[in-house]
């Protein structure tokens, strides 16, 4: 197993939840049974009792969906316990305490088969989950000359990114469509994947998919799906929606009127 360890806090649905990394793989993000029950509102107890019942049916695989901190807590010093947000009282008193993969959460939640927890987990896997770790490279001056060039660059790009953050709002604003004829488009709720949007755009779909990369609308899963981040989902630019072949089943993206408009625009002005 992969050492476990505590990387920050991120809010979520107004709650700070831990950043948990490791145990099932370098860097890899995981959820422990308490932040869970906090998520989803439920009691600690009702989800391992939850998570115990898919391990009998064989339904959890060791070490790929789940852990079980109880059967190495030998390893845990009383710090280390804290930073996971367990007091020793709770801790031996806990018959189990498990820590989740992605894959794991899934399961869990498809179990459960209601549309809150299904919800929650939609945004949960989009925003903590598969929000990829930046990586810095930023190098630290060792001179006083070397601080003032890495300043005057950070300047100009800054100011750079301020002019083409104005200039691509000044564009879409000259060019919105008149209100009637975009509602009227709205209201046939015309919806497209990425390839026949990249079609109608005039531009070929990897440079299409390059293009929303680059300016951060979507993001590579770990299957190097493409995703839309869940901010452009709420503002209405894609809609995810599920599907069912047989036994298999996942979640569709689908660019909607309001995304391929904003794309035309922005394409316009690169």
């Amino acid at each position: 197993m992969k050492e476990l360890k505590v990387n920050g806090t991120q809010e979520f649905m107004g709650k700070e939840i831990k950043v948990i990394e490791g145990g099932f793989g370098e860097d890899c993000k995981v959820i422990i049974d308490k932040q869970l029950s906090e998520i989803h509102n439920m009691e600690t107890s009702e989800i391992r009792k939850s998570i115990n019942r898919l391990i009998v049916k064989n339904r959890l695989v060791l070490d790929i969906d789940y852990i079980d901190l109880k059967s190495i807590g030998k390893h845990f010093t009383d710090e280390m316990k804290l930073s996971f947000g367990y007091n020793n009282n709770v801790w031996s008193k806990a018959g189990n305490i498990f820590v989740l993969s992605e894959r794991g959460y899934s399961k869990l939640i498809k179990s459960m088969d209601d549309d809150l927890s299904w919800n929650i987990m939609d945004k949960f896997v989009d925003e903590y989950f598969a929000m990829r770790k930046e990586v810095s490279t930023f190098k630290l001056p060792q001179t006083y000359k070397e601080a003032l060039i890495e300043l005057v660059v950070q300047v100009e790009k800054n100011e750079i990114l301020e002019l083409e953050n104005k200039k691509q709002q000044e564009v879409i604003e000259m060019q919105k469509p008149k209100a009637d004829y975009f509602d009227c488009l709205v209201e046939t709720n015309l919806l497209t994947g990425f390839r026949d949007c990249s079609k109608e755009l005039g531009i070929k779909q990897n440079e299409f998919m390059k293009f929303l990369e680059e300016k951060k609308f979507i993001y590579r899963d770990k299957r190097d799906k493409p995703k839309p981040y869940a901010q452009h989902v709420d503002s209405g630019l894609f809609e995810l929606r599920d599907f069912t072949s047989g036994s298999y089943s996942d979640v569709r993206t689908f660019i909607t009127v309001k995304g391929k408009e904003t794309f035309r625009l922005l394409l316009q002005v690169r």
